[in-house]
């Protein structure tokens, strides 16, 4: 063992992966810690991936009802409103970005009870929306303030609904199905 840390170790000339074969030569396949890991991950980054795409759907949706100045009724939605005008496109894409930083700023995306606290996605979509008020009072029309209130509530509600929806489905989960990923052996020698 001790020859491990005093020589230098030996690198075939053309082989790339010298330190995988390492570690699965050293690794005990007894070990579940690796999958264990690497399943967490998974588990976790698939949660920050739904967050997002969740995120962003409810401020598009709320844009969506606030924004689009052709339904007359809840039938006639148009949900390609943003590309018919260009500046509400750049507006909605700035508020965006706003609302991506400040839900990572307020650690919204991690593991942990920050991001099951509801007053940190309210202030987020609030300091988002507000972010831009400046922006709107020196470029755009007087009815763009009221409608990006209108988005702001719309929103809010629509992300607040959908993380208490979200934190009670994985509490539930957790609670049922996660003890039955556990995997026990039990060894069992009979004495005649």
């Amino acid at each position: 063992m001790l020859d491990k840390f005093s020589s230098t170790p030996d690198y075939a000339v053309n082989k790339k992966d010298y330190l995988d074969d390492q570690i699965i030569e050293n690794r005990d396949l007894r070990s579940p810690g690796y999958l264990k890991l690497a399943e967490k991950e998974i588990s976790y980054r698939i949660k920050i991936v739904i967050l997002f795409v969740l995120d962003a759907l409810a401020l598009y949706l709320g844009w969506l009802v606030a924004f689009d100045h052709s339904h007359h009724s809840w039938q006639h939605l148009n949900l390609y409103f943003l590309q018919q005008d260009p500046a509400i496109l750049s507006l909605f894409l700035t508020v965006l970005g706003f609302l991506l930083f400040l839900f990572s700023a307020y650690d919204l995306y991690r593991k942990g009870n920050r991001s099951r606290n509801l007053s940190n996605p309210i202030k987020a979509v609030f300091f988002a929306h507000i972010a831009v008020v400046p922006v709107v009072l020196r470029f755009y029309e007087p009815q763009v303030l009221d409608q990006l209130l209108v988005a702001g509530v719309i929103t809010l509600l629509l992300v607040t609904i959908q993380r208490l929806t979200l934190n009670w489905t994985w509490s539930y989960v957790r609670q049922k199905y996660y003890p039955l990923k556990q995997r026990i052996l039990l060894l069992v020698i009979q004495k005649n």
